[in-house]
């Protein structure tokens, strides 16, 4: 008897350090062999759960609520980093520059408590797990899908390879400050990202830029198209509508080109017109919509010469004036229709506080 609990108790410890899933493969032989003794053998049927349970924490060194195996809840954990969905908005090199990303072209991050990490690396979807000690955070065995994504062209390398720094076990010092992620590595660079609260109902709905240009909102005479409007968001709900506003909007150096048929009993168009900005090159996307029992909301990202620039207070405008529009069909007639503004600083591309 001594023997076989030696060998059992033994292989069992020697678990701890493989996968949870190969622990249960063999979990079967081993209580076939523990039964085949008397009540002395069901003695180490606590041993056995508790090893289990061991190599399913070992992954991620991280239990059911964040905490590591310490026993202490991360700073970050405790600030919010598993109540978000994190969009990257800006990269600081190692020479203290910040590279704003295309608001189009980007990685998207969601923390769990299970130490599992997903979310999207410009058009592939991708995941892996995150490990925490008490003020660090790493992420590894990060896979993605291997489509081809032509948006990596607009990215720097520099940029490029702090990210992949990141994905690839990069140890960094997270901090979440109102609504904001901040990740610090050694060598001076960070990685900022916005976030957008989990949501506990809902669905997402599917989202189509139909036209997006930095172009003008502007009549030749300067005056505005539509006027001066008291949101930059409109909601189109028939053809009629819409066309009438497309016709009015200046081509740059082409005519537009001709809008797809929309079916409006499912869906809506959202226009959004950003005003004429003297001092900068500003920019607009429709990032997401979601519809749960309330409605409708839909997620804006922008760049914004009004908000404050944490980081580039002596901040050289580009010359370019710019009043930016995109068209955007949305499939749901929901209502109603609310709007949530991520906007950036202009210079820095940090996000602006909630």
């Amino acid at each position: 008897m001594n023997a076989w609990f030696a060998t059992a108790f033994s292989l069992f410890v020697g678990m701890t350090l493989t996968q949870r899933g190969r622990v249960w493969a063999i979990f079967p032989q081993f209580m076939n062999a523990a039964m085949s003794f008397r009540w002395s053998s069901v003695l180490l049927i606590p041993i056995c759960l508790a090893t289990i349970a061991a190599c399913g924490s070992g992954n991620t060194g991280l239990d059911a609520q964040g905490t590591t195996a310490t026993g202490n809840v991360p700073p970050f954990v405790q600030q919010g980093l598993l109540d978000s969905h994190w969009t990257l908005e800006t990269v600081r090199d190692t020479e203290g520059q910040y590279r704003p990303l295309p608001l189009d072209a980007t990685w998207r991050l969601s923390f769990t408590a299970d130490g599992s990490v997903g979310g999207d690396a410009l058009c592939n979807a991708a995941g892996g797990n995150w490990h925490s000690s008490d003020a660090t955070l790493s992420i590894t065995d990060w896979s993605e899908d291997g489509a081809y994504c032509p948006s990596i062209e607009t990215i720097p390398i520099a940029t490029r390879e702090i990210v992949q720094g990141l994905l690839t076990g990069a140890t960094v010092m997270p901090n979440v400050n109102a609504g904001r992620l901040f990740l610090d590595a050694g060598d001076n660079t960070q990685l900022v990202f916005s976030g957008l609260p989990e949501r506990d109902q809902g669905f997402r709905v599917s989202v189509e830029t139909l036209l997006r240009t930095p172009g003008f909102t502007r009549a030749s005479d300067g005056s505005p198209v539509f006027g001066e409007l008291s949101s930059p968001f409109v909601v189109y709900r028939d053809h009629a509508s819409l066309d009438a506003d497309y016709a009015l909007l200046p081509a740059e150096d082409s005519p537009l080109p001709a809008l797809p048929t929309i079916d409006f009993s499912n869906s809506i168009v959202i226009g959004a017109y950003l005003p004429l900005d003297g001092s900068v090159s500003s920019d607009v996307f429709v990032r997401g919509a979601w519809v749960d029992e309330t409605g409708l909301d839909i997620a804006v990202s922008r760049f914004d010469s009004s908000i404050p620039d944490e980081a580039s207070i002596d901040c050289a405008a580009a010359d370019a004036l710019t009043a930016p529009w995109t068209l955007v069909r949305i499939d749901s007639v929901a209502e109603p229709v609310r709007f949530s503004q991520m906007r950036r600083a202009y210079c820095s591309g940090i996000p602006t506080a909630d």
